[in-house]
């Protein structure tokens, strides 16, 4: 097994998003010296700390919030990637997302290296680009793919080569975090709602317009479901929805918390609110970590329609679908909604037999090469 990787990502730490966090962990237990690349912008902030074996280098930091701007920015941080593998006497890399495994594909021309392409969110199917370029980047991404040693995605739905060097491993939770998450959940000694026996609704990670924003601003609006449920927010707010929540004693905004304490509160919740664009086709695709999140947990989540990945969760996790294009509908469930104790009797241990993320990447790590 191979000594020393590059990590190829972003932020100010490694461990700065959930998938690398889960990542660094991984690697550190195989015995695996760490070297972590990464473009920074002034504005990431995080309190995560990475393994002591995480050797970090900000190659990158940008500042520029434009959209021309951060173009120019993406193209530069590839020149600087593909010029930095060229000079390294490193051979083995992990990339994380389409801008950090093109410039490896083209170094890989001029220099022998192998890399993991970890293709988590495909460019082509991310925005909605023109009918004329999008069969140009799902071109440029298929030749990225089919030039890794391994081309890791999150589902069968994101299948677009036909290689045998392709990896599905799910967004499941890591061994180590769910059995933190459990044990802290156990340990939390203070009711959040002062012994309230309402229903709570879990909220956690990016809520932006296309991830049911308007949705959520809705049913806060509405004083029947702030009579009925708890709400409990993790992650960075918008503005909306922390005036919403302000002096309201159903809500609850832990801020921004480490991965293991925002698993922990599933086994807190009742629901979790899962919401996605289905016009955006990778949204229409997603295998989102928050489902599996559920499934390991025990607890029910809401999406929508026009998923076409969600009916795999039948007969794992216990969900209920809402019509996204409706901006009404949250409202109208969560008024209906019908809470099932029996079902929450018996979150106190993992969900399912599959097996956590760390005991499938160990397995993929061990045949690089």
């Amino acid at each position: 097994m191979i000594k020393s990787i590059v990590c190829l990502g972003n932020g100010p730490v490694m461990s700065f998003t959930p998938y690398m966090a889960k990542l660094a962990k991984t690697l550190t237990n195989l015995d695996i010296h760490v070297k972590f690349i990464s473009w920074c912008r002034e504005t990431d902030k995080t309190t995560a700390i990475d393994p002591d074996c995480v050797e970090k280098k900000i190659l990158y930091m940008s500042n520029s919030n434009t959209k021309l701007g951060l173009i120019s920015n993406y193209i530069y941080w590839m020149f600087l990637v593909f010029l930095y593998v060229l000079k390294s006497p490193d051979k083995f890399y992990i990339c994380s997302r389409f801008e950090n495994a093109f410039p490896l594909y083209l170094a890989s021309f001029f220099k022998r290296v192998s890399y993991i392409y970890a293709d988590r969110d495909a460019l082509h199917l991310t925005y909605n680009w023109s009918s004329l370029i999008n069969p140009f980047i799902k071109f440029v991404e298929s030749k990225v793919a089919l030039r890794a040693a391994i081309h890791l995605i999150p589902g069968s739905s994101r299948v677009y080569t036909k290689s045998s060097n392709i990896s599905i491993v799910p967004n499941v939770p890591s061994s180590w975090a769910f059995k933190n998450a459990l044990t802290i959940y156990k340990e939390r000694s203070e009711s959040l709602f002062r012994n309230s026996l309402k229903p709570i609704v879990y909220i956690n990670g990016w809520v932006v317009p296309n991830r049911g924003l308007h949705h959520i601003e809705n049913a806060l609006k509405c004083s029947s479901v702030s009579d009925r449920f708890n709400f409990i927010f993790a992650g960075d707010m918008p503005e909306s929805i922390l005036n919403l929540i302000s002096g309201n004693e159903s809500c609850v905004c832990l801020g921004r918390i480490s991965n293991d304490e925002a698993l922990s509160y599933y086994f807190n919740s009742d629901l979790v609110i899962t919401l996605y664009n289905p016009a955006i086709r990778i949204n229409a695709l997603a295998e989102p970590n928050k489902w599996w999140d559920c499934a390991y947990t025990r607890t029910k989540f809401v999406a929508n329609y026009g998923l076409d990945t969600v009916e795999n969760f039948s007969g794992i996790c216990e969900f209920d679908l809402i019509d996204y294009f409706d901006e009404m509908s949250l409202v109208k469930y969560l008024l209906s909604y019908k809470e099932n104790n029996s079902f929450l009797d018996v979150k106190v241990g993992c969900g399912t037999n599959n097996k956590f993320w760390d005991e499938r990447i160990n397995t993929i790590v061990r045949d690089f090469k």
